[in-house]
């Protein structure tokens, strides 16, 4: 077993039991969100193709630093990958599985960092939303962690689940047992 698809393993474990522990019914079939980032996963399409496949995660396609072209040739690409391992991806403004950010057919996430925005977007209909940052985070330096507490009670707000962002692997997932979120997302626990 190689690196990545130990860390991913870790990362599944501590998604589900952090959802076992909410005590809030989900039913969404996937409790680790994997974020896309140009710099972080240069080479998505091979990433993607090395993930376990099982349980499914479901991979926000990103990628805001491509051009129209090169982006969408690689959406392409990434949602095949995606999905012949059994993964769902959603693509920012539509694309894929649903969307992020966006009103698109199928599964929608939305990012949230405060409860005001948590209610702005409910009106894309969101099936879950990313509440972030939760932790101090490499990909955000410059930004204000929220702690568990503060993340948590904004998740509790929400009338679609909350998946914890920003900072969390497996060994910070643990101090997020017993809140409201339904599992966890990250960016860099997936660079290779």
């Amino acid at each position: 077993m190689d690196d990545l698809s130990a860390r991913v393993m870790r990362l599944q474990r501590a998604a589900w039991a952090v959802r076992r522990a909410s005590g809030v019914p989900c039913a969404l079939p996937f409790a680790l969100v994997m974020m896309t980032d140009e710099r972080a996963h240069p080479d998505l399409v091979s990433l993607l193709e090395r993930l376990p496949k099982a349980p499914p995660i479901l991979i926000v396609f990103r990628h805001y630093g491509l051009g129209a072209e090169r982006r969408a040739c690689l959406l392409a690409r990434a949602y095949d990958a995606a999905r012949q391992q059994g993964h769902l991806l959603v693509a920012a403004g539509g694309g894929g599985h649903g969307g992020h950010n966006a009103f698109a057919p199928g599964l929608r996430s939305v990012s949230v960092h405060s409860v005001r925005e948590g209610v702005v977007k409910r009106s894309l209909r969101p099936h879950l939303g990313l509440v972030s940052p939760v932790f101090a985070t490499r990909s955000h330096p410059d930004a204000s962690s929220l702690e568990p507490a503060r993340a948590a009670a904004i998740a509790r707000t929400l009338s679609y689940p909350g998946f914890a962002l920003g900072g969390v692997d497996a060994a910070s997932a643990r101090r997020l047992i017993g809140t409201p979120f339904q599992g966890i997302a990250a960016l860099g626990a997936f660079r290779t």
